[in-house]
């Protein structure tokens, strides 16, 4: 069996890349990589596109990103809290190797937070009118 190794995770991680794409007319922002201090601007860059855009429906997943440090979790809460002012509903897949990222930020509490992307675009559906 072989264990978790943190100091390879985070050095074998590409460098930050933030995709935005479009499916069911749901937004979907897909942070990937490792984003250090020095990434928060692509982060800044991109969320202030999309608060410019204003989605109805936004997705961010996060389930292959590797935030390190305080400063890049900072701006990474306070521009979702500042698009979802805008878009009628935000949602998260949550990063896979750091649940304790969850709990420091109390993400669950603000966003409904999934384990996939697909589930969490199925769970955009709406009832038929």
């Amino acid at each position: 069996m072989k264990l978790f190794d943190p100091i390879r995770f985070f050095f074998s991680r590409p460098e930050a890349h933030v995709e935005t794409r479009e499916a069911r007319g749901i937004t979907i922002v897909t942070l990937s990589g490792r984003f250090a201090r020095e990434s928060d601007l692509l982060i800044q860059n991109e969320f202030s596109r999309i608060d410019e855009a204003a989605p109805e429906d936004l997705l961010v997943n996060l389930s292959d990103a590797l935030l390190v440090g305080n400063h890049v979790v900072g701006t990474l809460m306070a521009n979702l809290t500042r698009v979802r002012l805008t878009a009628r509903c935000v949602k998260v897949v949550k990063p896979l190797h750091m649940t304790w990222w969850l709990e420091l930020t109390r993400l669950p509490l603000m966003f409904e937070v999934y384990d996939e992307e697909g589930t969490a675009l199925r769970s955009f559906a709406r009832p038929p009118k």
